[in-house]
């Protein structure tokens, strides 16, 4: 129950040797769901050879013929998949060969379910790959050949279907063309009206804002009057400030001049200073280079002491190792030691077996019927023996890896303790050398700062000297400015009064003016309330429109929407019965060229080739190369070469010639080759002109080693249907201009080309 929670879709297994035939009893059930749980099991357990000899052996697959007539497609379809992994191993199509499994599988061939068709077809390919599997499934040809002629025809109807659903789509989209356009003219229409309105209403607010602006010239005017008459007085005003001012300033340049004179004096005096200190500083820091390097001399040498302890350290590790290797390698002998002595013990077990065997043999032709049943007590007692002996040598196994195994761990611990104790001293010593280092550099870091302390005293009483000469002068600037300010602040009274009384003009002014402004502005806005609402109703109409129009859109869109996914499902659906389908041919045509190279008279006696020609165009290049490959096998014997010319074969492999998948090409030259020796065969080659396709196929270089294999065979191939077409004269005569390339490859590095090459070029070259 626990392993069925855990796999809800795979039933519950048992242990060991009873998990097949317990599931085997479940199959038994009459619900479908424990039935294909139960089948889901035995799938997973068959990739065991045990259980699938189990199963094979055990009688089991009588039961299945049952399964393959159920009336669940989910039973049939795992019982076929159970019957493909029994296909793996050899003893599991020897038992489907000699069961009575077949007949039921050929009436699956036309199931409904996809999956069980294409397990069936697994199965039937994988048979047919023995010759004995092939053999028993000539009887099947004629099914299988009307199965890929409906296969043939469902191809027809569906491209017929798919070009008519082509021209009724090119239709709608025509038709959905068409009213576009008429959408688009209305629509172009109304917007021709809109634009008519709108002009006439830009030219009603055009002369409008004329009159606007005539008005407002006209007030511009007589304000810029009023306001050059007030900058000229301004600027008098100005130019006497100005004057003023200039004299101010050359006063206090004046000044300034002598300040910067005695600041010259002062910086003089202190870049003397500063000069004395900087060479007191360089004396002291040459003292610390010497300091520093001693340091670094000291610690180069501890370096080299560390590394001398360190490579004996490596050199004690290398010791051990060897120590461990010479260990690991008496364990190695006397393992092999052991395996020797048990290997002995086993070889005269059965000896001793055999000659018991020989002595019951002679008993048994005298006495058969008396001894039959202490015979078997005794093979029963023999085997209990044997079995016990395994188990207690398998015993002694054991404990004697258990004690190297301890014994090695023993010996690793007390390695691993050496070595602790030794990096513990190593740390140790580490440690009381960079105490002493730490010591010694405290001691210097002291003097160093007790020197800059005294340098900072120094150069403090110097700052608190400046700052007090920088103080007085600035108590004098401040008295300056005190002074200019209260200048400053005469005139700016002065000038507040005047600006004063021209403020209070300036405003009865321009209250007269506003006044008429608003009046007019008044009677605008009116005029701008009354068109803004008459706009805001129209907006509002065209926003209604808009909307409606938006709506319908909207729809138009989500419907369309909704049809795009139905076709793209629609399309995945066809996608997928099409590959499923293209996968069911592919493993028929295997099966049929399979038995065909084995007998092809029962594939050409119920028209095979006729039927194959059609495939030879289909769209997927697989079913192309297997439908070629069976063309090739059914061409073989003259019958199926007359039925290659009667048929008009020929026109559908040339063009498999110009194919760009090798296999394929191959194939077709395969064909080619089977029906080019024939008469009949030779000269409609001729008038179709394949002879430049095979010479285009045999000038092509390959660079690659796996190209030059791959194509081994189309060139072998392509050399023999030449040398069938040069036996005639028509074809001899054609190839003699392309004699340098027949000769070239007769020199080609393979074997097999440069005899096939040779042999051409002799044919191409006789003469009567």
């Amino acid at each position: 129950m626990a392993a069925a929670m855990i796999f809800p879709n795979r039933a519950p297994v048992a242990f060991g040797r009873r998990a097949v035939p317990q599931l085997f009893e479940q199959l038994r059930d009459g619900d479908p769901a424990h039935k294909v749980r139960a089948l889901t099991s035995l799938c997973d357990l068959v990739h065991e050879p045990e259980r699938l000899y189990q199963t094979v052996t055990g009688g089991f697959l009588k039961q299945l013929h049952v399964l393959l007539k159920d009336p669940d497609p989910s039973v049939r379809s795992k019982t076929c998949e159970l019957l493909h992994l029994l296909m793996n191993h050899t003893i599991g199509r020897a038992a489907l060969l000699s069961s009575s499994l077949l007949a039921p599988l050929s009436d699956l061939l036309d199931d409904s379910s996809s999956t069980c068709r294409r397990n069936v077809h697994l199965v039937l390919s994988g048979l047919a790959e023995l010759p004995a599997g092939a053999e028993a499934l000539l009887k099947l040809v004629p099914k299988l050949m009307i199965k890929l002629k409906q296969m043939a025809q469902r191809q027809q109807q569906e491209e017929e279907q798919e070009e008519e659903q082509k021209e009724e789509e090119q239709e709608e989209e025509e038709e959905q063309e068409e009213d576009e356009e008429q959408q688009e003219e209305e629509d172009q229409e109304e917007e021709d009206q809109e634009e008519e309105q709108q002009q006439e209403e830009e030219q009603q607010q055009q002369e409008e804002q004329q009159e606007e602006e005539q008005e407002e010239e006209q007030q511009q005017e007589e304000e810029q009057q009023q306001q050059e008459q007030q900058q000229q007085e301004q600027q008098q005003e100005e130019e006497q400030q100005q004057q003023q001012e200039e004299e101010q300033q050359q006063e206090e340049e004046q000044q300034q001049q002598e300040q910067q004179q005695q600041e010259q004096q002062q910086e003089e005096e202190q870049q003397q200073q500063q000069e004395e200190k900087q060479e007191q500083q360089q004396q002291q820091e040459e003292q610390q280079l010497e300091e520093k390097q001693q340091q670094q001399q000291e610690e180069q040498q501890q370096e080299e002491e560390k590394q001398q302890e360190q490579q004996q350290q490596e050199e004690q590790q290398q010791q051990q190792e060897v120590k461990q290797q010479q260990q690991e390698e008496q364990q190695q002998q006397q393992e092999q030691q052991q395996q020797q002595e048990e290997q002995q013990q086993q070889e005269e077990q059965q000896q001793q077996e055999e000659q018991q065997q020989e002595e019951q043999q002679q008993q048994e032709e005298q006495q058969q019927e008396e001894q039959q049943q202490q015979e078997e007590q005794q093979q029963e007692e023999q085997q209990q023996q044997e079995e016990q002996q395994q188990e207690e040598e398998q015993q002694q196994q054991e404990k004697e890896q258990q004690q190297q195994e301890e014994q090695q761990q023993e010996e690793q611990q007390q390695q691993e303790k050496q070595q602790q104790e030794e990096q513990q001293q190593q740390e140790e010593q580490q440690q009381q050398e960079e105490q002493q280092q730490e010591e010694q550099q405290q001691q210097e870091e002291q003097q160093q700062e007790e020197q800059q302390q005294q340098e900072e005293q120094q150069q403090q009483q110097e700052e608190q000297q400046q700052q007090e000469e920088k103080e007085q002068q600035q108590q004098q600037q401040k008295e300056e400015q005190q002074q200019q300010e209260e200048k400053e602040q005469q005139q700016q009274e002065k000038q507040q009064q005047q600006e004063e009384q021209q403020q209070e003009e300036e405003q009865q002014q321009q209250e007269e003016q506003q006044q008429e402004k608003e009046q007019q502005q008044q009677e605008k806005q009116q005029q701008q309330e009354e068109k803004q609402q008459e706009e805001e109703q129209q907006q509002q109409q065209e926003e209604q429109q808009q909307q409606q129009e938006e709506q319908q859109q909207q729809e138009e869109q989500q419907q369309q929407l909704q049809q795009q996914q139905e076709k793209e499902q629609q399309q995945q659906e066809k996608q997928r019965q099409q590959e499923e389908q293209e996968e069911e041919e592919v493993l028929l045509l295997s099966t049929l060229s399979s038995c065909s190279r084995l007998n092809p008279l029962p594939a050409l006696a119920s028209g095979g080739v006729a039927v194959l020609r059609q495939t030879l165009s289909h769209r997927s290049p697989s079913i192309r190369r297997e439908a070629a490959g069976v063309l090739m096998a059914l061409s073989i014997p003259a019958d199926g070469k007359q039925q290659v010319c009667e048929e008009d074969v020929l026109p559908a492999l040339i063009v498999l010639l110009r194919d760009g998948d090798v296999d394929i090409q191959t194939n077709a030259a395969g064909v080619i080759m089977n029906t080019v020796i024939i008469r009949r065969g030779k000269y409609l080659s001729l008038e179709l002109g394949v002879i430049p396709v095979l010479l285009h196929l045999l000038s092509e270089e390959e660079e690659e080693e796996k190209q030059r294999k791959k194509r081994k065979t189309l060139v072998i191939y392509c050399l023999r249907a030449l040398t069938g077409l040069a036996e005639a004269p028509e074809g001899r005569g054609l190839l003699q201009e392309h004699l340098p390339l027949l000769e070239r490859r007769s020199q080609d590095e393979d074997q097999d080309i440069r005899r096939a090459a040779q042999t051409a070029v002799k044919v191409v070259t006789w003469r009567p």
